[in-house]
């Protein structure tokens, strides 16, 4: 990727854009509830999904608060798969939308750890620098506090 210009910034590939913190707001089940998944058995042969209602904080190149949806799949062989509407409302008033996909491990500890490709998009003139950007993102989550943890950079 090349360096992008931001009024007085230059964003290189590895840079750390913005991290988020987040608290769950809804856990919407259908017919599996998050315990019951959480439990270590494999999913059944039709998968689960939930969807994580959030909202939380963003720092560093974009300042906002942020809210949205992520859908998590947990496929019958354990594979979770993870794809996140959001949107971000800067300090001074821009939204920044929000679309990301990923998959989340879970180790022997129970910590979750999640990675994932992002892409934003703002009409507002002073955030359109956001729509060219190739970022990767990585975070955990704990279920437990209900809480997660992102940071994003550069590709």
């Amino acid at each position: 990727m090349a360096t992008i210009e931001v009024p007085d910034v230059k964003i290189e590939p590895g840079q750390l854009v913005f991290e988020a913190d987040a608290r769950f707001t809804e856990i919407v089940d259908y017919g599996v509830s998050m315990e019951e998944a959480m439990s270590g058995k494999l999913p059944p042969a039709t998968g689960i999904r939930f969807d994580l209602g959030f909202e939380g904080t963003g720092t560093g190149l974009i300042e906002s608060t942020i809210s949205g949806v992520g859908y998590l799949y947990v496929r019958a062989d354990g594979v979770q798969e993870t794809h996140t509407h959001a949107q971000a409302i800067t300090k001074d008033g821009a939204r920044i939308a929000a679309y990301q996909t990923g998959t989340v491990s879970v180790d022997e500890s129970g910590n979750m750890r999640e990675v994932f490709q992002i892409r934003l998009h703002s009409n507002f003139e002073r955030y359109e620098w956001v729509n060219g950007l190739a970022l990767r993102g990585e975070g955990t989550v704990d279920m437990g506090t209900g809480t997660m943890q992102n940071r994003v950079y550069a590709a």
